[in-house]
């Protein structure tokens, strides 16, 4: 609960529901006053306050004070662009708690009760509305380009909606979510903040001090944390982006290659649970390569199951490394699995040498 203390950033409260208009509609009316007063402090100074009477205060509008309600408002427009043109991000810090708000609102996960107000005048008849109660307590905050947002878990009728925020929040804000923890009372979502905005070219890719840069806002310090799961597309620049990380060009390379995983069905599922699990990539990788490749160096008085582990191969593949099986049992053969075998692996064949055949005919 410390972590929960110490970092919990803006509370997401029922009001937030117009935090942008409330935002700028004060700070624009206050900035406004300041400049009206300031171009008019003149004019309050030598005026008599002590006999002052609203009905008759002798104080008469003149163009200089039209001329001050011009400059303050094209003060405040001035003071708005700037802060739209410099100051984006704060905007849609604003944008997005005013969007978490409406989130709950909209979805009824608070609790209200009906309450009744009879207003300033106490002989008619009372009214009745609603007052919320009991709001989620959800909390936002941006660091080092991570948005983190905070649920409180309380075990009540909304924490199934809480705890399955991901796609919410990704369509929602449009961002990348890189992060979903469960702590002890809190869930903690992490996004990638500007994702679109932070990308990179390919030419940008520079490594340099023990770093390589992958976004605005993202470097692999692969010195400290030298393991990488690089995934994308064939022809997507996997290879490419591995040799501007040791600064050799494309035309020097001597070879040419890339190891791949490939998995589907059952075992791509204990692959991602894997992952999901410890969030490391690398010992999810050497252990599945662990479970199936093994390399040994030769000893011709032995037999080969007792083949000593290649020296070289147990530098790359990590000591102590546990294997990752990716399959269960097998499955007993029935004759429902051999039907779907023949399916599968047979017909296509037997409609080729058919249509092979009355080709020939």
């Amino acid at each position: 609960m410390k972590v929960w203390k110490n970092s919990k950033g803006n509370r997401i409260r029922a009001s937030d529901k117009s935090l942008v208009y409330h935002f700028c509609i004060g700070w624009l009316l206050l900035l406004f006053v300041a400049v009206f007063l300031l171009l008019n402090l003149r004019q309050l100074l030598v005026t008599n306050w002590k006999d002052f009477n609203l009905l008759h205060a002798g104080i008469t509008w003149t163009a200089y004070n039209s001329i001050t309600v011009l400059i303050a408002t094209g003060v405040c427009a001035l003071v708005a662009f700037l802060y739209y043109r410099y100051g984006y991000d704060r905007i849609k810090r604003l944008l997005h708690r005013q969007k978490l708000a409406r989130m709950v609102l909209e979805n009824k996960w608070y609790e209200t009760e009906n309450t009744k107000d009879s207003g300033f005048f106490t002989d008619l008849q009372s009214r009745s509305r609603e007052k919320i109660v009991w709001f989620p307590k959800i909390y936002y905050q941006m660091d080092n380009g991570l948005l983190h947002i905070l649920c409180e878990i309380t075990m009540g009728k909304y924490q199934e909606q809480l705890l399955s925020l991901e796609d919410k929040l990704e369509s929602g804000l449009y961002y990348e979510l890189t992060d979903k923890t469960l702590h002890d009372g809190y869930i903690k979502y992490t996004l990638l903040y500007d994702m679109i905005a932070n990308r990179i070219s390919i030419d940008e890719v520079i490594a340099e001090n023990g770093g390589l840069r992958l976004m605005k806002n993202l470097v692999w310090e692969y010195d400290s944390l030298p393991h990488a799961l690089i995934c994308g597309g064939t022809g997507g620049g996997k290879t490419y982006e591995q040799y501007i990380k040791l600064d050799i060009s494309i035309e020097e390379a001597p070879i040419k290659n890339r190891f791949e995983i490939r998995l589907k069905n059952e075992r791509a599922y204990y692959a991602v649970r894997d992952l999901l699990t410890y969030y490391d990539a690398e010992r999810t990788a050497f252990s599945i390569i662990n479970r199936y490749v093994r390399f040994v160096d030769k000893e011709a008085d032995k037999k080969r199951s007792d083949w000593k582990l290649s020296v070289r191969w147990a530098w790359f593949i990590g000591e102590n490394r546990e294997p990752l099986k990716l399959t269960t049992k097998p499955e007993p053969y029935t004759l429902d699995r051999t039907l779907r075998w023949i399916q599968r692996q047979v017909d296509p064949t037997l409609k080729m040498l058919e249509q092979s055949q009355r080709n020939r005919d």
